[in-house]
């Protein structure tokens, strides 16, 4: 049986070594949770009108809800987004993560970012399409309260309802919109 004394010894000795073995632990353990970085779409804004480069510019664009889910990191310039791989982002890139977008480019890497948007239809009623008519996907600003839906501003903001994504959106010289099932 060890004494006291030779106890304290052995404690000294070792207890450096299990302070380092529960340090390098943590460590690892915090390296690897903080390996994702900052969502695009959160740390840079929403691109609301990606024909127009007057307007502020962010890192992703508004999609429907089932956009595709890419789930990787990448490196953001500004203007473009690239798959970062193992590599950290060179010059002026910052890395960031994209829960929802597609690779557009697979040999430059280059991607396509999303922030999906709530279903139109699951927010107010939509109309039945009757004939084949030439629509588009796009932004509607719906009210929930009164079921009606304008078309987003000059900059592709709602002023009035909350922002949605129609898969069948049709514009009226108005500023309304008839979204269609």
């Amino acid at each position: 049986m060890l004494h006291n004394k030779q106890m304290f010894s052995v404690i000294a000795l070792v207890a450096p070594f299990a302070l380092a073995a529960v340090a390098t632990w943590t460590t690892s353990n915090s390296a690897v949770a903080s390996a994702q970085g900052p969502d695009l779409c959160l740390a840079t804004g929403i691109d609301a009108r990606p024909d127009d480069d007057n307007i502020g510019r962010g890192g992703c664009v508004y999609a429907a809800a089932d956009a595709p889910v890419l789930g990787a990191d990448v490196c953001w310039d500004g203007k473009l987004a690239k798959l970062k791989g193992t590599a950290p982002c060179l010059g002026y890139t910052r890395a960031y993560h994209v829960r929802h977008g597609e690779v557009l480019d697979p040999h430059t890497g280059e991607i396509a970012a999303y922030a999906p948007l709530p279903d139109t239809c699951k927010l107010v009623p939509c109309s039945p399409m009757f004939q084949p008519v030439p629509v588009e996907d796009g932004l509607a600003c719906c009210d929930p309260k009164t079921g009606d839906c304008v078309a987003p501003d000059a900059n592709g903001m709602c002023t009035v309802g909350d922002i949605t994504w129609c898969k069948e959106l049709e514009k009226h010289n108005d500023g309304s919109v008839t979204c269609y099932e």
